[in-house]
């Protein structure tokens, strides 16, 4: 595991990201939108610019169904980077 993969998984499961995550998800009415029909179970990232100091703004609250078609949709538009190649990417760039 990359020093970002690390980097992320510390950080996606720490207090300031529950609690971050808690006030997206309340700021949308626990509505995915994405869609805006299912319930919010997740949390998504517009970007990784800001990641792990993100504006509120850069982070939506959607279903699992529309987070899978995001995630897919992110990849096809940046050729298939790997999480870490991201990462990577975006902190190299700082």
């Amino acid at each position: 595991m990359s020093k970002y993969s690390q980097f992320y998984q510390k950080y996606m499961s720490s207090p300031a990201w529950a609690k971050k995550r808690d006030l997206v998800l309340k700021r949308d009415n626990y509505i995915c939108q994405a869609c805006l029909q299912e319930p919010a179970t997740m949390v998504h990232h517009k970007t990784y610019i800001h990641f792990g100091d993100e504006p509120l703004f850069d982070l939506e609250s959607v279903s699992d169904k529309c987070h899978d078609k995001l995630t897919l949709i992110a990849h096809r538009r940046i050729k298939c980077e790997t999480l870490d190649q991201q990462l990577e990417r975006i902190f190299l760039q700082e």
